[in-house]
C-alpha cells in the first residue's frame, strides 16, 4: 500500500485492514498520527514501534475523516535543519545482540521541554539502539 509522506493528509478512503494492508511506517520512528481537526488532543498517538502504526491510524480515523502523519520533531513545532544518513556501520561493542547499526545525524531546533519528550520517546523505542541529544551553540 501507499503511505503518506511527511505531513501528508491521508484521506478516509483508506480502510484499516484493507487487502492493501500496511507494510511499514511511512516515516522514521517515532512519529505522530493525529486527526486533521485542530484544537483537540483526542485521537493523537505517538508511534514508537512498527506494530503500533495501524492501531494509531484506526484511533485517529475514529475522530476525523482525514488523518495527518507527521515527523515527531516537526509535529512538535520543531524545525529539522539537516539529516545525514551515514549508513550501516560496525558498532564499537554489541548492543542488544547487534553488531552493526544504521547511523543518522539529525540537526534540529526544538524547545527544551520538547527535547525532554523526544529523549523519553527515543529511549523506549525498540527500533533505536542508542541515541544522543546534544545542544549545539549557546
Amino acid at each position: 500500500g501507499r503511505f503518506p509522506r511527511h505531513g501528508a493528509r491521508y484521506g478516509s478512503q483508506w480502510k484499516p485492514g484493507s487487502p492493501r494492508g500496511l507494510q511499514e511506517p511511512p516515516l522514521p520512528l517515532p512519529f505522530i498520527v493525529k486527526p486533521n481537526r485542530e484544537g483537540s488532543t483526542i485521537g493523537i498517538a505517538i508511534v514508537r514501534e512498527t506494530k503500533d502504526y495501524e492501531p494509531a491510524l484506526r484511533q485517529a480515523f475514529q475522530c476525523d475523516e482525514t488523518v495527518l502523519v507527521e515527523e515527531f520533531i516537526t509535529g512538535r513545532e520543531g524545525v529539522v535543519d539537516n539529516v545525514e544518513k551515514w549508513g550501516k556501520r560496525r558498532l564499537a561493542y554489541p548492543l542488544k545482540h547487534f553488531l552493526e547499526g544504521n547511523y543518522v545525524l539529525t540537526r534540529f531546533k526544538i524547545s527544551p521541554s520538547r527535547c525532554k519528550e523526544l529523549d523519553a520517546n527515543l529511549k523506549i523505542s525498540e527500533e533505536i539502539l542508542r541515541h544522543l541529544l546534544i545542544r549545539v551553540g549557546g
